[in-house]
């Protein structure tokens, strides 16, 4: 009985394979590639400064892409937020995040982030950052989230117990601990 449910099992995983491979030629899959997007025009002629280490999100109800932070290359820390427009094909400032009074994260690089993908039915549409490196070698553990809606920033206050993390950097290769 084991050997005929093996057998059974190969004709069907035979089958499949064979089935998948006569019907791949019929299938399509739409070519990608990578397009420059000049820049058309900007508010007041303004453009991020060139950086590394940055956050980067994408909008896709706004079709708009969002940077933020990062460093310079002569390694100066950014806090400033930055919002390209692809159809309009312009950066600018977001409406709320335009100087540094304007509430916005702390200036940093290296840090986590992503995009909120809530259910379809919801109204959020935002892209979150946490962690990083700031100023002085501070270590942030704290959590923003940019709202494409409103354009501003809204830090998002965590509870619970403390947690240990450990950072490697492994270029110079030293270890980090850090309790909060």
């Amino acid at each position: 009985m084991k050997k005929n449910s093996l057998n059974l099992k190969f004709i069907i995983l035979f089958i499949s394979v064979y089935i998948s491979l006569v019907y791949a030629d019929n299938i399509r899959i739409p070519g990608f590639k990578w397009e420059k997007v000049d820049v058309v025009s900007n508010v007041g002629d303004d453009l991020p400064e060139e950086r590394k280490d940055y956050a980067i999100g994408y909008s896709t109800d706004q079709d708009e892409i969002i940077i933020f932070g990062g460093r310079t290359v002569d390694n100066r820390i950014l806090s400033d937020t930055w919002i390209f427009n692809l159809n309009q094909r312009s950066w600018r400032k977001p409406m709320l995040v335009r100087t540094e009074a304007d509430p916005h994260p702390p200036g940093r690089y290296g840090m986590v982030y992503g995009n909120d993908q809530p259910p379809s039915n919801s109204f959020r549409n935002a892209f979150v950052i946490t962690h990083g490196k700031g100023l002085d070698e501070k270590i942030y553990n704290d959590v923003w989230s940019f709202d494409f809606i409103r354009e501003c920033w809204i830090e998002i206050k965590a509870t619970g117990k403390k947690i240990m993390i450990m950072i490697k950097d492994n270029i110079n290769n030293n270890s980090i601990n850090i309790s909060r």
